[in-house]
């Protein structure tokens, strides 16, 4: 089989090589990295070959001449492609913190969304989307000093959202679904990305969604040591920083602001986020205005 194309992705200076070994495999490729594609500096971290069946939509995977990977589904195999790449950009990272959280911005507020798997993250970072946030990640942050580097990849969901589904219908062609999940572009929910190192972001805000099917809302403000300690829960390399980071992390919250939301259903959001008060507990003008558009 012939090779297409090979493409290296990644973040935070380290880098993946994917080889495509056939046309659905490089337009995975392009789906899922098409923001994360870098100009490796030095030797990639490790290298992948790749095909994607045409007809029954399962992918293949290679590394260094053994298969990895034989997704069932076109879901699979992205999703186990983008967690590699993840690590591979995690492990040895010694220079940044690396968070399990979510990030979008508005003005000049910049918003981490932390959590582990099932908070609510990719939830709630698709509804702000569509609420004319610009998008900065749903899965992988990346911290230099007090500035986001995001791992910019379409939005991830594994539960349904209500609001979504007129999106789901309308580029139905143009996502991933499965009975596992669904990976939709963040430029279909008319979001927009700022991911060059030039506009790195620096973080303002952190907030910590807590999904809890049938508990009523509730958003509480933490104090920078809670704030700290909720962070170092979401912490993926604490063990390559000096200190396991805390001391550098607890720097960077102290000049933040923190919350905790809980919410049991998607209708919450719009009740929560219509209210003057949270705009006013951000501090961001423009906040409203977007939120109420």
């Amino acid at each position: 089989m012939a090779i297409d194309s090979r493409f290296f992705v990644g973040i935070g200076g380290r880098a993946v090589e994917i080889v495509c070994l056939n046309r659905e495999a490089r337009l995975l490729v392009c789906f899922l990295f098409a923001d994360l594609l870098v100009d490796p500096e030095g030797e990639p971290v490790r290298r992948y070959e790749m095909a994607v069946d045409p007809v029954l939509q399962g992918g293949l995977v290679y590394s260094d001449g053994v298969a990895v990977q034989e997704g069932s589904s076109l879901y699979h195999t992205a999703y186990y492609l983008m967690n590699e790449v993840i690590e591979q950009c995690i492990t040895g990272n010694e220079q940044h913190h690396a968070l399990h959280a979510a990030a979008v911005r508005c003005g000049d507020c910049c918003i981490v969304l932390a959590g582990n798997s099932g908070a609510g993250k990719s939830t709630l970072t698709a509804w702000l989307v569509t609420r004319g946030f610009s998008y900065l990640t749903d899965e992988l942050v990346l911290l230099d000093a007090d500035r986001v580097i995001p791992f910019t990849r379409p939005i991830n969901l594994k539960i349904p959202a209500p609001f979504l589904e007129p999106y789901c219908v309308r580029y139905d062609n143009l996502i991933i679904m499965s009975q596992d999940g669904t990976m939709i572009p963040y430029r279909l929910l008319g979001g927009s990305a700022e991911n060059s190192s030039k506009s790195r972001q620096q973080v303002t805000h952190f907030l910590f969604p807590s999904f809890q099917e049938g508990e009523s809302p509730l958003l509480e403000e933490l104090s920078s040591a809670q704030c700290c300690l909720q962070l170092l829960q979401c912490h993926v390399n604490a063990r390559n920083l000096e200190g396991l980071g805390v001391s550098s992390l607890a720097r960077i919250v102290r000049n933040c602001r923190g919350y905790r939301l809980t919410y049991g259903r998607t209708a919450d959001l719009e009740e929560i986020f219509a209210e003057e008060r949270l705009a006013s507990l951000f501090g961001v003008d423009a906040l409203a205005e977007r939120l109420h558009a």
